[in-house]
């Protein structure tokens, strides 16, 4: 039996925000079989606005569907994590026979290919619903283009969320309606969606956030998956606009969410709203 244990901590800075690893230890015990040798993750997240990805850092997992992954490399055909909230322990990556789902509340959307990115995964998002309005957003914006551009992949090791620009534009401009707050300029933060709460206001809910994939109506059940102070008299949308078209739904949607990919049914499951140190 082969067994990884991976120890990362997560102090969050508004300046700093990507996946890091402190400690990994790698051991063997005999066992009568290898076969779907099982292996357990246990993770957390530092993160990064300004590149998303884990520059400066000590290391990268890979968990893509390229040669060099450790899901390619160990030969499964099926894997699952969960990220715990910022600065919180106790996430859970668990690979070929422990990576299984434990309750019926489970949302599952197609894997798609993109032969000019192979590695990465692909899922087709249909729309986006902010509060109980579903955004006009044109059909074709989050479409796999066949020249390989656009699109929409699951990161999981992008830690903000990125949408196509036209669809960014609209979910900010809904927030900004339906929040009923100013605009804030908070460029300098690397945030590209913020509002001003005046003195004396008080935030008594938020909207809610729907992502419709594919088969998958994904409600995010927890704001912190979307929105967070930036200071205590600004309010931040934690989703950037894509630069390049490709729309991501990062690390900060799927805090506390079990993500469940199944390499040779091609699909990816959701169960949101879990502790992770449970499944």
């Amino acid at each position: 039996m082969l067994i990884l244990l991976l120890f990362i901590h997560a102090p969050f800075s508004s300046s700093t925000s990507t996946p890091y690893f402190t400690k990994l230890d790698l051991f063997h015990r005999k066992t009568m079989s290898t076969e779907n040798a099982p292996v357990l993750l246990q993770a957390a997240a530092k993160q990064d606005k300004s590149s998303g990805l884990a520059a400066g850092n000590p290391g990268v997992l890979g968990l893509g569907r390229g040669p060099l992954s450790l899901v390619s490399q160990l030969g499964v055909d099926r894997f699952s994590y969960c990220l715990p909230s910022i600065g919180k322990p106790n996430g859970r990556l668990l690979f070929g026979s422990q990576a299984t789902i434990k309750t019926k509340t489970v949302l599952s959307t197609p894997i798609l290919s993109n032969p000019s990115q192979p590695s990465l995964y692909y899922v087709s998002l249909q729309g986006i619903t902010v509060g109980g309005t579903l955004l006009s957003i044109p059909k074709n914006t989050f479409e796999l283009n066949k020249d390989g551009t656009g699109g929409m992949i699951i990161g999981s090791g992008n830690v903000f969320p990125r949408l196509e620009k036209t669809a960014f534009q609209l979910v900010k401009q809904e927030f900004k309606s339906q929040l009923n707050l100013a605009f804030a300029d908070r460029s300098d933060s690397g945030f590209d969606a913020c509002f001003s709460i005046p003195s004396g206001h008080t935030l008594e809910s938020v909207p809610k956030l729907v992502y419709h994939f594919d088969g998958a109506d994904l409600q995010l059940h927890r704001s912190d998956n979307y929105l967070a102070f930036d200071k205590k008299d600004v309010l931040c949308l934690m989703i950037l606009e894509s630069r390049d078209g490709l729309s991501i739904f990062g690390n900060i949607h799927q805090q506390n969410m079990q993500m469940h990919f199944d390499l040779q049914k091609e699909v990816v499951s959701f169960v949101p709203d879990v502790q992770c140190d449970e499944i």
